[in-house]
């Protein structure tokens, strides 16, 4: 009977299956080599050995459902994993390839921006702020060649573009166009000569397009052979998108100098713009 109860408890301990971390199992009793054993007390170490063993099986950490190839272990009990993706400003897709998730911001370079806790941009406006120049925009347009006119309205035609850095001028119409984050356009001077047997001429700048402020500034010279005039105009509001045109008018033929060498030299415009007066100064 001895050897029979210690043969059983033997192929138990070593029929025990192997975990990555063994369990600390501890028996109520204690046999001695030639003693006789007591079924009880083999009984109760049998018990103790077992009950380790399913705290054991209980505890281990297993998989759950068919996860695939490349996804993220996820916990979703407190010992079953299963595929899964990261969720919030951070996610994946079915791989462990992140992606940080956008804003709403448009990319493009600004002088305001609004950061959240996180350090990310939530919005974003030109303009500096804070008491200094909001100017963000200029657009210098200059004359090099002469250019005649009649007794109808017709476009200036600007042959140079000095400076343009929000890309508004549009040479094959002659027209300005009022670039995104624009508010306010400020016409700053615009310096003209023209000649011709005398008569009174007219020039305006005014809206080619669109459903901003129409007439922005204008000008006249009566019965001069030669005149030299400058058009500006204060801040007027204007609308992206709206596109705006230099226009002249001659009761007799004359021409709008683009020679240095006349008199004043070559007409020039200037064009400014502003996202808020609120942050201009002069």
């Amino acid at each position: 009977m001895k050897r029979v109860l210690t043969a059983a408890v033997f192929s138990f301990v070593f029929a025990w299956p192997t975990f990555a971390q063994t369990p600390q199992c501890t028996v109520p009793n204690t046999l001695t080599n030639g003693q006789v054993a007591d079924a009880t007390e083999v009984m109760d170490n049998f018990n103790a050995v077992a009950a380790c063993v399913d705290q054991a099986n209980a505890d281990a950490v297993t998989h759950e459902g068919t996860p695939n190839t490349g996804e993220i272990a996820v916990f979703d009990s407190a010992t079953g994993i299963t595929g899964g993706d990261l969720t919030g400003d951070v996610t994946t897709s079915g791989s462990t390839q992140t992606e940080l998730a956008t804003t709403g911001v448009a990319p493009g370079t600004y002088s305001q921006v609004t950061v959240d806790a996180k350090g990310r941009v939530l919005a974003g406006a030109v303009g500096s702020g804070n008491g200094a120049v909001g100017l963000f925009g200029l657009t210098i347009l200059k004359k090099s060649a002469n250019q005649t006119f009649g007794s109808s309205w017709a476009n200036v035609t600007w042959e140079d573009e000095v400076y343009d850095n929000r890309d508004s001028f549009t040479a094959g119409s002659n027209t300005w166009t009022v670039p995104v984050g624009a508010s306010w356009m400020r016409i700053n001077a615009a310096s003209l000569v023209w000649q011709n047997t005398g008569g009174d001429r007219w020039i305006r700048i005014d809206r080619a397009s669109g459903t901003g402020t129409r007439y922005v500034a204008g000008s006249i010279a009566r019965h001069r052979n030669e005149a030299f005039a400058t058009i500006s105009s204060s801040w007027v509001p204007v609308t992206p998108g709206d596109t705006y045109r230099m226009r002249l008018f001659s009761s007799n033929n004359t021409f709008l100098s683009g020679d240095p060498s006349n008199f004043g030299g070559e007409a020039r415009m200037t064009i400014e713009w502003a996202a808020n007066l609120a942050d201009l100064h002069d």
